[in-house]
């Protein structure tokens, strides 16, 4: 697998990442215009794995406003490889990175909660990668499924609210900050 990262916009980059982003996101992805203004906004960053057979990871991520938590805004692995490491593998990588390099207190990701078979695969995949899932369930007005924030805080002694409702603070910032047009 040979990963890449860009914190600006790429054509190249992005064409290897849409089709995994679209296909695992067909109803809850944020339109391209959006994702290239957060681009601009230095708000974000691609991660893209590929191999033999072309595009087989992405992930969206970006750091909160005050530089404490990164979020994982969307990650996707090509569906023939998805149970053998390569999620993990990619959410270790962008975990390494939060804590060396741009020196996050943490990682805050949100996954759908409702109650069905796909979601409780999804939050176990997120347990195993070290992430706490919170009680709190947070409804958006602009879309139907309730959401659920999950943490994974570095320093126990210095660690990143555990409160759904905090993190969710964290996660309205972001999305305020992606989709406002100012």
């Amino acid at each position: 697998m040979n990963w890449t990262l860009t914190g600006q916009w790429n054509e190249e980059r992005w064409a290897q990442a849409r089709e995994l982003y679209l296909q695992a996101f067909p109803s809850g992805a944020k339109p391209e215009h959006v994702i290239r203004r957060m681009f601009q906004r230095e708000m974000c960053e691609l991660h893209v794995g590929t191999d033999d057979s072309g595009p087989a990871a992405m992930a969206l991520t970006g750091l909160s406003h005050d530089r404490q938590a990164l979020l994982i805004d969307y990650l996707a692995i090509r569906e023939d490889l998805r149970g053998q490491g390569w999620g993990v593998h990619l959410v270790n990588r962008i975990k390494e990175r939060a804590a060396d390099v741009q020196q996050a207190k943490g990682v805050i990701v949100e996954i759908e909660a409702e109650d069905n078979e796909t979601n409780a695969r999804r939050l176990s995949f997120w347990c195993r990668c070290g992430f706490m899932a919170t009680d709190y369930v947070h409804q958006y007005i602009w879309v139907p499924e309730p959401y659920r924030a999950l943490v994974c805080s570095f320093d126990p002694d210095h660690p990143l609210p555990a409160s759904g409702r905090k993190l969710f603070g964290y996660i309205n910032d972001f999305h305020r900050k992606a989709f406002s047009s100012r």
